[in-house]
């Protein structure tokens, strides 16, 4: 449990030019000066036994909450409010709900095979004092840790695609699958076979960006698909990974023409190089 966490975003340094490339004034709120005081819960539940080698699951539960006291506080002193928001000196704060999950499960073959499936769902909603989810609450897709074939922050939100190609694109929903096997080689090399399968979307009408808003009825037809190979190189102490993706299907292309194998040719775009300490999950 984590009673109380305050974090406090100040951009003294910031291009223009980039604020003035989004057009959109829903996005553009994303990079501002803002208050975070939230609370949080976490709990995990492993049943991994170290000393014998069997199957095992791993489940992360987060929930946080912010900004809910500071706003009953103001509405109960009926302070005024500033550009239609609450401020603590000078500065906007946060309001918003954030809960998600991440669950694993380990199949232990032998002592050189094992095949690993991890689930993460989650889901921030900003209400009341926030239009927007702050930037750094966000989630994302792509990168070492997450959908290896794209880099980190370049996946979604849904179909919607980014011109002006920022590595920014964040989401407040967050769908992921992965499937990964993992292989003994030789010395102290290993080796793994994943399939990544995700993508991030908006949930707040508010955000114009075509193709961003999660809709039950579609979104399954915009969920990012990579697979590939990695080796890691295990020192007992740590482990150096190299992985490298390759994408299957693209929610950037147009519906119907998302499958990149039998579609055209690849492309460098089309892979991915991740560098990491320690397994993806």
């Amino acid at each position: 449990m984590n009673p109380i966490e305050v974090n406090s975003v100040k951009l003294s340094a910031y291009s223009e030019e980039f604020l003035n490339s989004i057009s959109n004034p829903f996005i553009r709120e994303t990079y501002t000066d803002h208050l975070i005081t939230s609370t949080g819960y976490s709990l995990i539940f492993n049943t991994q036994r170290t000393s014998v080698a069997r199957d095992f699951m791993y489940l992360r539960f987060n929930a946080e909450s912010a900004g809910s006291i500071l706003s009953f506080a103001n509405q109960s002193l009926q302070t005024p409010k500033v550009d239609d928001s609450y401020q603590i000196f000078g500065t906007k704060y946060a309001q918003f709900l954030k809960t998600d999950v991440d669950i694993r499960r380990y199949n232990i073959f032998n002592e050189n095979h094992k095949l690993v499936s991890r689930l993460f769902a989650g889901i921030a909603y900003p209400y009341a004092n926030s239009d927007v989810m702050p930037f750094e609450k966000k989630y994302f897709a792509g990168g070492a840790n997450s959908i290896r074939a794209w880099q980190v922050r370049t996946i979604g939100p849904g179909s919607f695609v980014d011109t002006n190609k920022v590595s920014n694109q964040l989401g407040d929903i967050k769908l992921e699958a992965n499937l990964e096997y993992r292989f003994k080689m030789f010395w102290l090399i290993e080796g793994a076979l994943f399939l990544d399968i995700g993508n991030v979307w908006a949930v707040n009408n508010s955000d114009t960006r075509e193709g961003a808003i999660f809709k039950f009825d579609s979104f399954y037809k915009e969920l990012a698909v990579g697979t590939g190979f990695g080796t890691r190189f295990d020192f007992s102490f740590f482990v150096f990974r190299i992985d490298i993706g390759i994408k299957l299907r693209d929610p950037e292309l147009v519906e119907g023409k998302r499958w990149i194998i039998g579609a055209r040719k690849y492309t460098w775009d089309d892979f991915g190089f991740n560098l990491g300490i320690g397994y993806p999950f």
